[in-house]
């Protein structure tokens, strides 16, 4: 099965996208030009050469005649064919041309939905591309055409394979798309269309306007716009031109592209079509589109776009579990106090055991909490003390009312000539926000031990990122 890459889709784009799905489009005429092959003719339809030539009897494939007719091959009923590839279901399908899934169900006699399988072949109404046949006259435009039989200049272009949409030739012959056969012996006119749309506006052009910022402006497409006034150019406006606006069909908002997209990515996010995008604006090149391009989107599919979340650190989930099973004193803790050790190496061991044996601590380690260098525990590793796991007052602190209330979170090391590992302060940032969530405490109850307790102490060191380490739990 072949992938349509549709990031890379040249302007033959939407033709392009069914032949690449299995589509089989209703027969077409084409008159041979000069410098024309057959090859040259087949590439430009996406026919097989030899099947081109056998459509049309060619004994000599390499000799084609300028004028000639050739019938283009493809089936001429009024449903399309379409191959299942992996990955389809029936609504996907039916969003991708336009139909209902019910619609496909009826045309193939399907009696589960549910189950299609990758290879079979399924009939599908063919709208898109049923219709008569147009021969192009002198002085005729693909826009002035496309106005004539009230359909999308981008549609007839698609529908007839045009590289350049602004090169036609006389006696060239288009398939009009989307439409029946005229009742009469001709389509019918521009005054006649005209009169059954409400009368256009009229807007003078300004300096700095260009069409994309007058459609926005007045709630119609850039493809309408460029209709209405024959415009072969849409990116060149003069200031001081009137242009005559159609009347809005739809509000219309503004999209900027950012980079990595495509015309099918951003269909795909807003749940719309590329033909969609490119009836409301006719780009020359819709495989190039840049970032920082407004494109005109349907308001209602131009949500905004949700930021994505911050990512931050987050403590081990065994340690987690043993924080979660602490049930934590309401109201007991106002402060979160950030300290260093004063030495290169301990463990939260360690230091129980100091403040139990030489400092005749009865509770022994004087923080809440310990987090280690990779000197004495692992890098990062965090210590839950016994202090936090019983919630009573920690040691940490000169003052003992500050003592009942405040949690201490110590690190080992001496910042006063080094600096704390990037581990010990994510593990500090996961340990903090933790502690904030739990406690419901707001993050202006974080400080160091030097900030509670001024012209006392210089811990945790001048080495210690106080403000950086601040604007990381302010994010």
């Amino acid at each position: 099965m072949k992938h349509c890459p549709i990031g890379r889709i040249r302007p033959v784009l939407l033709l392009a996208l069914i032949l690449c799905s299995g589509l089989r489009l209703p027969a077409l005429t084409h008159t041979v030009q000069r410098g024309e092959t057959l090859g040259t003719i087949a590439a430009q339809y996406g026919v097989n050469t030899a099947s081109l030539a056998r459509e049309n009897r060619l004994g000599d494939a390499d000799l084609v005649i300028v004028g000639q007719q050739l019938q283009i091959p493809s089936s001429a009923s009024s449903f399309v064919e379409y191959r299942v590839r992996k990955g389809d279901s029936l609504g996907s399908i039916a969003t991708r041309f336009g139909l209902s899934a019910k619609e496909i169900s009826s045309a193939n006699n399907l009696r589960d939905e549910d189950f299609l399988r990758v290879g079979q072949i399924l009939r599908l109404p063919n709208r898109q591309y049923s219709g008569p046949n147009y021969t192009v006259q002198k002085g005729d435009s693909l826009a002035s055409i496309a106005a004539r039989h009230g359909v999308a200049v981008t549609d007839l272009a698609a529908a007839n394979v045009l590289p350049n949409a602004d090169l036609l030739k006389v006696g060239q012959i288009l398939v009009i798309p989307g439409r029946s056969a005229p009742a009469g012996p001709s389509p019918v006119n521009a005054s006649t269309a005209a009169a059954e749309s409400p009368p256009p506006t009229s807007y003078t052009v300004e300096s700095g306007d260009n069409l994309a910022t007058i459609a926005l402006r007045h709630d119609v497409s850039v493809a309408a716009i460029a209709r209405a006034n024959s415009l072969k150019n849409t990116n060149h406006l003069v200031v001081g031109q009137v242009l005559a606006i159609p009347a809005g069909s739809q509000p219309l908002a503004a999209y900027t592209v950012r980079k990595g997209e495509s015309l099918g990515s951003i269909a795909a996010r807003h749940r719309i079509s590329v033909s969609d995008i490119l009836a409301l604006n006719p780009l020359s090149r819709p495989d190039r589109i840049v970032p920082g391009q407004v494109l005109l989107l349907p308001t209602d599919a131009v949500a905004p776009i949700a930021p994505p979340k911050p990512v931050y650190p987050m403590v081990p989930s065994s340690i987690q579990r043993q924080i979660d099973s602490v049930r934590v004193k309401a109201g007991q803790w106002k402060h979160i106090v950030i300290h260093h050790s004063g030495m290169p190496l301990g463990s939260g061991k360690n230091i129980d055991r100091y403040h139990r044996e030489e400092r005749h601590m009865e509770n022994g380690l004087a923080y809440h909490f310990v987090i280690g260098n990779g000197n004495g525990m692992n890098d990062g590793e965090i210590f839950i003390g016994t202090r936090w796991k019983k919630q009573i007052e920690g040691g940490h602190l000169a003052i003992q009312t500050l003592n009942r209330n405040s949690i201490g979170i110590c690190l080992i090391g001496n910042f006063e000539k080094d600096r704390p590992t990037a581990r010990q302060l994510n593990s500090l940032e996961a340990l903090i926000r933790t502690l904030l969530k739990d406690t419901g405490l707001p993050r202006s109850a974080v400080t160091t031990h030097k900030l509670i307790h001024p012209r006392h102490t210089l811990c945790p060191g001048r080495h210690f990122p106080t403000e950086a380490f601040e604007a990381r739990l302010a994010k």
